[in-house]
C-alpha cells in the first residue's frame, strides 16, 4: 500500500483471502475483501472489483447461501477481464447450480472448468473444483466413481505438500457416509441398481467411515 501499486495491493490482499478460505475462517475473508474492493474502487480496477465478488461468492457457498454466492459470482462475472477470473466463477455457479436441484447441469459445468484448468495449468483455482466435483458427481448418482475422486484428489494435494486440501477431502467423505449411514438421502431404485455393488459394500460400515472422515477432520485442523 505505501508503494501505491494495485496489483501489489490486490494479490496480496488475495493470498491473504485464499489462506483465510481454505482454513474456513470466512470473517476474516470478507475483510481482506473489503480492502480489495476499497483498492478496486480507489483506482478503478476491474479485476480488483471482481476478485472481491467471488471471493465473497466463495464463502457463501460454502455457509450454504446459495442465492447470494450466485448472485455475487455474477456480478463478479461482469468486472471479472480474464479467462483465470471467469474459469473461478464458473466453477462457483457449477456448485450452486448442482447445490439447487440442477445437479447435471452443475456437474458438467464444474467438468468444464476443471478440463480447462488442467489444460491451462492453472493449480490454486482447482482448490474450488477439485473436492464439490466429487462430491456433485455421487448427488449425481454415480457413487462409486465420485468418491473415487475425492480420494484420488486427496492424494494428488498431499503429493504436492499442500495439507489444508486433503482436510476437505475428509470433510466432504465424512458427509457423503454420514448421510449413507442415516439414510437421510434416498436414492430413486434406478440409482441403487446402478450402485447395488458400493451400497452392499459400504453402507454396513458408512457410520465406521463417517466417524473416521470427520474424526480426522478435527485431528488435522487442529
Amino acid at each position: 500500500e505505501k508503494l501505491d501499486n494495485v496489483t501489489f495491493i490486490q494479490y496480496t490482499y488475495r493470498a491473504l483471502a485464499v489462506h483465510e478460505l481454505v482454513h474456513g475462517r470466512f470473517s476474516r475473508v470478507r475483510d481482506c475483501c473489503k480492502s480489495i474492493q476499497q483498492a478496486g474502487e480507489r483506482y478503478r480496477d476491474d479485476r480488483c472489483l471482481g476478485m472481491a465478488q467471488w471471493l465473497q461468492a466463495f464463502c457463501c457457498l460454502l455457509e450454504d447461501r446459495f442465492d447470494e454466492a450466485l448472485e455475487r459470482s455474477e456480478h463478479a462475472e461482469r468486472y471479472s477481464p480474464d479467462t483465470h477470473d471467469k474459469l473461478i466463477v464458473a466453477e462457483i455457479k457449477g456448485a450452486v447450480l448442482a447445490m439447487k436441484g440442477s445437479v447435471h447441469e452443475g456437474l458438467r459445468m464444474m467438468q468444464d472448468v476443471r478440463n480447462k484448468l488442467m489444460e491451462l495449468d492453472f493449480i490454486l483455482p482447482r482448490v474450488g473444483v477439485d473436492f464439490p466435483l466429487g462430491a456433485i458427481t455421487v448427488l449425481s448418482g454415480r457413487m462409486g466413481e465420485g468418491v473415487k475422486h475425492i480420494k484420488d484428489m486427496m492424494k494428488y494435494w498431499a503429493s504436492l505438500g499442500n495439507y489444508t486440501q486433503p482436510v476437505w477431502g475428509h470433510a466432504f467423505l465424512g458427509d457423503i457416509y454420514m448421510q449413507m449411514a442415516t439414510g437421510a438421502v434416498k436414492p430413486p431404485p434406478a440409482v441403487i441398481l446402478k450402485n447395488l455393488g458400493f451400497i452392499l459394500t459400504n453402507v454396513p460400515i458408512a457410520h465406521r467411515k463417517a466417524k473416521l472422515h470427520l474424526d480426522a477432520v478435527v485431528r488435522k485442523r487442529r
